[in-house]
């Protein structure tokens, strides 16, 4: 009887709740974390599934010219000309100069390196170098005059030593479906 008693308050304390409407606001609440944990895991997925994209088109220009100045398949590439094809092909604009681009998108951490993201190196001070994040540790970039957009490594010492940072850019906003028209509108 003394266990019935003690449950008393509780129960009192529910149907207080529910008459009052707290517990329906208590309910809005989870559903609201819930879709936000949702929309966050959504966008996490739709990045993962961008750098892949982009590490792929990335992919199909292996092996094109190093051009100084040079922003498309039919001349050759520079570093940042190249990165700008990349991923202007895939909906996203990047600025044209290593520089440029350092200032776009997100700071990502060396360890938090994701396929897709742009990797930055330097000589004298500010990112004077760009390529893309394959993973595993390895890069692909258009290196120098005399060569062609080749697959590096990120703890090369040449590399390792000339890091200063990476960028992560957002996947193009999807497009909305056009409305559609009641049957018989045109």
């Amino acid at each position: 009887m003394a266990r019935a008693a003690s449950n008393r308050p509780a129960a009192l304390l529910g149907l207080a709740l529910a008459l009052t409407g707290a517990a329906p606001l208590h309910a809005d609440l989870r559903t609201e974390e819930q879709a936000r944990l949702w929309d966050r895991v959504n966008g996490n997925i739709r990045q993962a599934l961008f750098g892949q994209r982009v590490v792929a088109q990335a992919r199909r220009l292996l092996g094109q010219p190093y051009v100084w100045g040079g922003k498309d398949p039919a001349q050759g590439f520079d570093c940042s000309g190249y990165t700008a094809y990349v991923f202007a092909s895939l909906g996203v604009p990047l600025a044209t100069t290593a520089l440029g681009q350092y200032q776009q998108g997100i700071e990502i951490d060396q360890g938090a390196l994701q396929p897709g993201d742009l990797v930055f190196f330097t000589g004298q001070g500010s990112p004077l170098h760009v390529g893309i994040y394959a993973g595993d540790g390895a890069f692909l970039h258009a290196p120098g005059t005399g060569k062609v957009i080749e697959d590096s490594q990120l703890k090369a010492r040449y590399f390792a030593l000339r890091f200063v940072g990476a960028r992560r850019m957002a996947p193009p906003t999807p497009k909305a479906p056009p409305p559609s028209s009641p049957k018989g509108q045109p």
